[in-house]
């Protein structure tokens, strides 16, 4: 059925009147109203129930998480106590071992015979290369280790201080002779020097009443530098300047110049040691966290031309020549000039 012009007309007419009234009918546009916001506001609540139940359970976790990290917090610091007592006691076990063996010697590659009478062949050895007058200052003298034919086995000799000293100052007359004089090392001090002596030249590594240094020799710095194996936070870098004797001590942070002898790949250069060690201002220093002491390159320029015009002896930085009292100056924190 096709409908008429005027019928299209009439039905429209009629449409719009329908329209009118229920547009001019205000409780059915408030029905209205009321039905959408009825439905918008369940749902919000609806929502609203769902996300606070997913709070509520985040809540809790989070809580859970707290709790557990706390009572893991106690844990590691209850850990991280004992291992630091543990490396306190392993390093006053160790300085005590090393005060036991101040007064041994080891010699090496000194020959061996099946029937020697050892003590009198080291007495022989010493008066007689060394130029020292010995009697009856050896206690113990002994050879340890296993017998290796090639190879012969180090001397372990207990003496008083003295004649130690006086040893190892003469001990350069060995020199050609293959026969070499070391310090009586625990095995903790042995590792380090190898570690040393791995990444840099034999001749820059060297032990004195037990200590290990090293010796730092480049276009801006000169220097000796007593090694400790870091074990914890607390472990401290004792830096000595051989020029002008001046003393740096660095807490809270691991030792720069250990870094930059057992793993230079991490100095990045002469410029990561130039900006941790050799800030122009304390102030500058202090700004970057841990507390140390620094010192200037020129001041250091300064230092080694004074030095040099004091004394021409030191071209190879050989033993540090102190007294046990200047030794336990390297514990001071100040910096002295």
């Amino acid at each position: 059925m096709v409908l008429t012009r005027e019928q299209r007309e009439e039905i429209k007419s009629l449409f719009d009147v329908v329209i009118k009234q229920i547009w001019n009918d205000e409780g059915f546009i408030k029905n209205i109203v009321s039905n959408v916001s009825h439905q918008i506001s369940e749902a919000i609540t609806q929502k609203m129930d769902e996300h606070e139940k997913q709070l509520t359970a985040v809540i809790m976790e989070t809580n859970q998480i707290k709790s557990e990290l706390k009572d893991f917090k106690v844990e590691y610091n209850k850990r991280n106590n004992l291992i630091n007592n543990e490396y306190v006691s392993m390093d006053k076990f160790d300085n005590l071992e090393q005060e036991i063996r101040k007064n041994n010697i080891r010699i090496f590659n000194m020959p061996e015979n099946q029937n020697e009478n050892i003590k009198i062949d080291v007495i022989n050895l010493i008066n007689t290369k060394l130029n020292i007058k010995l009697t009856n200052e050896i206690e113990m003298c002994y050879r340890i280790g296993i017998i290796n034919r090639n190879k012969p086995r180090g001397i372990f000799k207990f003496q008083d201080c003295k004649t130690k000293e006086k040893i190892f100052k003469n001990k350069k007359y060995l020199k050609g002779s293959g026969i070499v004089i070391k310090e009586d090392l625990t095995r903790t001090r042995n590792t380090l020097v190898e570690e040393a002596v791995k990444k840099l030249e034999l001749k820059n590594v060297w032990t004195e009443w037990g200590k290990v240094y090293v010796k730092i020799n480049d276009n801006w710095h000169k220097g000796t530098v007593p090694l400790k194996r870091p074990t914890h936070a607390a472990d401290a870098l004792r830096l000595t300047q051989v020029p002008a004797t001046m003393k740096i001590k660095c807490n809270g942070f691991l030792s720069c110049v250990c870094r930059y002898a057992f793993r230079a790949s991490d100095a990045e250069q002469d410029q990561w040691l130039r900006q941790y060690l050799f800030e122009s201002s304390l102030d500058a220093a202090a700004a970057k966290g841990p507390a140390f002491c620094t010192l200037s390159i020129s001041n250091i320029e300064q230092r080694e031309s004074q030095h040099e015009e004091e004394t021409a002896a030191s071209e190879n930085f050989e033993m540090i020549e102190e007294t046990q009292d200047s030794h336990q100056m390297l514990d001071d924190t100040e910096v002295t000039s």
